[in-house]
Protein backbone atom coordinates (compact mmCIF):
# COMPACT_ATOMS: atom_id res chain seq x y z
CA UNK A 1 0.00 0.00 0.00
CA UNK A 2 1.61 3.48 -0.65
CA UNK A 3 1.29 6.33 2.00
CA UNK A 4 -0.39 9.38 1.01
CA UNK A 5 2.74 11.26 1.05
CA UNK A 6 4.41 9.22 -1.68
CA UNK A 7 1.55 9.25 -4.26
CA UNK A 8 2.15 10.52 -7.20
CA UNK A 9 -1.75 11.71 -7.46
CA UNK A 10 -1.62 13.77 -4.35
CA UNK A 11 -0.84 17.47 -4.94
CA UNK A 12 2.51 19.10 -3.70
CA UNK A 13 0.12 21.52 -1.33
CA UNK A 14 -1.47 18.79 0.08
CA UNK A 15 1.93 16.04 0.38
CA UNK A 16 3.30 19.83 2.24
CA UNK A 17 0.48 19.83 4.64
CA UNK A 18 -0.29 15.97 5.42
CA UNK A 19 2.22 15.71 8.12
CA UNK A 20 0.87 18.63 9.90
CA UNK A 21 -2.63 16.83 10.80
CA UNK A 22 -4.73 19.14 8.83
CA UNK A 23 -8.28 17.60 9.07
CA UNK A 24 -9.78 19.18 6.04
CA UNK A 25 -13.06 18.06 4.57
CA UNK A 26 -14.58 17.80 1.09
CA UNK A 27 -14.94 22.29 0.87
CA UNK A 28 -11.35 21.88 0.78
CA UNK A 29 -10.22 18.88 -1.57
CA UNK A 30 -13.57 18.62 -3.23
CA UNK A 31 -15.60 15.76 -4.41
CA UNK A 32 -14.46 12.35 -5.21
CA UNK A 33 -15.75 9.95 -7.64
CA UNK A 34 -18.67 8.27 -6.96
CA UNK A 35 -16.92 4.41 -7.05
CA UNK A 36 -14.32 5.44 -4.23
CA UNK A 37 -17.69 5.82 -1.67
CA UNK A 38 -17.85 2.19 0.21
CA UNK A 39 -20.53 1.93 2.71
CA UNK A 40 -23.31 4.34 3.59
CA UNK A 41 -22.81 7.49 6.04
CA UNK A 42 -23.68 6.59 9.33
CA UNK A 43 -24.08 10.34 10.45
CA UNK A 44 -25.23 13.19 8.54
CA UNK A 45 -23.76 16.38 9.84
CA UNK A 46 -25.99 19.96 9.93
CA UNK A 47 -24.11 22.89 10.52
CA UNK A 48 -25.29 25.95 11.94
CA UNK A 49 -23.64 29.95 12.69
CA UNK A 50 -23.97 29.36 16.27
CA UNK A 51 -23.25 32.45 18.47
CA UNK A 52 -19.92 32.22 20.30
CA UNK A 53 -21.80 31.03 23.86
CA UNK A 54 -23.88 29.22 22.88
CA UNK A 55 -22.49 26.29 24.26
CA UNK A 56 -22.03 27.80 27.50
CA UNK A 57 -25.87 28.56 28.13
CA UNK A 58 -26.76 26.52 30.96
CA UNK A 59 -30.10 27.67 32.21
CA UNK A 60 -33.34 26.04 30.19
CA UNK A 61 -34.43 29.45 29.44
CA UNK A 62 -31.51 30.32 27.54
CA UNK A 63 -31.62 26.96 26.15
CA UNK A 64 -35.17 26.93 24.90
CA UNK A 65 -34.47 30.48 23.72
CA UNK A 66 -31.85 29.08 21.36
CA UNK A 67 -34.29 26.52 20.21
CA UNK A 68 -36.51 29.02 19.28
CA UNK A 69 -33.55 31.48 17.36
CA UNK A 70 -32.66 27.50 15.42
CA UNK A 71 -36.40 27.42 14.26
CA UNK A 72 -36.41 30.51 13.30
CA UNK A 73 -33.58 31.14 11.87
CA UNK A 74 -32.79 27.54 9.64
CA UNK A 75 -32.65 28.58 6.36
CA UNK A 76 -30.78 31.93 6.26
CA UNK A 77 -28.13 30.74 9.10
CA UNK A 78 -27.66 27.14 8.07
CA UNK A 79 -24.20 27.05 6.68
CA UNK A 80 -24.89 25.80 2.85
CA UNK A 81 -21.77 25.82 1.08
Amino acid sequence: MVAPSDDSNVSESWRVELPSGVSLDSRYWGFIPRQNVIGRPMFVYWSFEASEDEYTRDSAAARMGSMVHVMLHFFDETRWQ
